[in-house]
């Protein structure tokens, strides 16, 4: 398909609906097309612009996981590789255990606090009021417990 036939359909796509988007297509580093519409803030009316940030919630976990085994593939990374090892200190959460490896984050089994929970709850802090260390057995966590932190996480993380 040509680009300017896909930018002519995504265009009436755009259109068929009250959505927002940018959609843009890079190849050997030009543009062949880029399409923007909608509002990013329909309270405000503000249209979103190619910069514009959108939240994309748990969809981007998949593309996340699916990052780190070709990566896995490669020989780049390891499923069993600590996270200390591939996530630079100043990116690291405060309550991360050296046993959490990329494996736990793609299970959802790190242990790691969720960044986004407005309230931690009594059985996941120490007495000071502040998250406590991950809970782990013999090197993998006890439960499964679904975290944003673990697909924030694997996005900066590099080798």
């Amino acid at each position: 398909m040509d680009a300017d036939r896909l930018e002519s359909e995504l265009r009436a796509l755009a259109a068929e609906d009250d959505s927002s988007g940018v959609v843009l297509i890079v190849r050997e580093g030009a543009d062949l097309v880029e399409i923007v519409w909608g509002l990013a803030n329909r309270g405000d009316a503000v249209p979103v612009v190619r910069e514009t940030r959108f939240g994309v919630a748990s969809v981007s976990k998949m593309f996340t996981a699916a990052a780190v085994g070709r990566l896995v593939d490669a020989g780049k990374l390891s499923f069993d590789s600590p996270l200390v090892d591939c996530l630079p200190a100043e990116l690291r959460p405060r309550d991360l255990d050296e046993r959490v490896t990329l494996h736990h984050l793609l299970t959802h089994t790190s242990g790691l606090s969720d960044y986004s929970s407005e309230e931690i709850s009594s059985e996941a802090t120490e007495s000071s009021g502040s998250p406590r260390r991950a809970t782990h057995s013999g090197g993998r966590a006890t439960s499964f417990r679904c975290s944003r932190t673990s697909h924030a996480m694997q996005i900066p993380a590099r080798r």
